[in-house]
């Protein structure tokens, strides 16, 4: 489950964690586990509670101090896609070699591809249930989506799969200036093996299309008031892989409202 030689998406993931660092600061860990178990092989068995994901990133952090803020939400969102026994696993191994036996191919569920929603499917959704900052407050998304607690006070309205339907609201304006400063550093990082192209760059809204290699991904910030609430809606880190996708994803920012 190392952070080395990712596929192209997870790449350009990287690139868009670098533009949310100026955004919101990290979630705090979990609980760390309690008890110990021998060796990867024998925490494959299902537990009788359920493992949190909160947990596991707090034993993957003991393990290796220097994974930093992009490398947890990295780690988050595979952990978020896995079965408990192999979250149970994770919770028990003892260095990252024992973490690598749990899931040999951790990038396995995230590269499968979606089908891509169009704006007939779209539900409201209740954001209430990933924040009590969202009480009374609805956005659409697909039928198989869920929401979810994202960032600080963030709702996230996430389907399955890659390429799949991903934004997060955030109850505040985002400073845009510094998203940039974010993208740009991550290019940086990534040197000629990427390009990044801005569509839109004004204060209210922030759009880009990022490539590597063959891969085009879509991405945007937008900020926004709604009902007199300043909020910032973005697509989800690994961003829209089509032009219909954006769209689609666009349409669902513009749909909150309150009920």
């Amino acid at each position: 489950m190392k952070l080395r030689a990712l596929p192209g998406l997870a790449v350009i993931s990287l690139l868009a964690l670098a533009a949310c660092k100026d955004k919101d600061k990290d979630k705090p860990a979990g609980d760390t586990a309690a008890a110990s178990v021998s060796g990867a092989a024998s925490a494959s068995a299902a537990p009788a509670a359920s493992v949190s994901c909160d947990a596991v990133l707090a034993n993957i952090a003991a393990m290796d101090s220097k994974i930093d803020a992009d490398g947890k939400k990295l780690f988050q969102a595979l952990c978020e896609s896995k079965s408990q026994p192999i979250r149970a696993c994770m919770l028990a191994a003892k260095t990252m070699k024992d973490l690598d036996a749990c899931d040999p191919h951790p990038f396995k569920d995230a590269m499968k591809p979606a089908a891509e929603p169009t704006a007939a499917d779209l539900v409201d959704m209740d954001l209430s249930t990933a924040d009590p900052a969202w009480r009374g407050w609805v956005a659409k998304g697909p039928k198989d989506a869920k929401v979810m607690p994202d960032m600080l006070k963030g709702a996230r309205i996430a389907a399955n799969g890659l390429g799949a339907y991903d934004i997060t609201f955030v109850p505040r304006k985002t400073k845009l200036a510094d998203t940039k400063k974010g993208i740009e550093a991550g290019q940086k990082i990534m040197g000629s093996s990427t390009k990044t192209t801005y569509v839109t760059d004004t204060a209210e809204k922030l759009e880009w299309i990022t490539e590597v290699g063959l891969t085009k991904v879509w991405h945007f910030t937008w900020n926004m008031k709604v009902s007199g609430k300043d909020v910032t809606c973005s697509v989800g880190t690994m961003g829209a892989a089509s032009e219909s996708m954006v769209a689609l994803l666009k349409t669902g920012c513009e749909s909150l409202r309150r009920k």
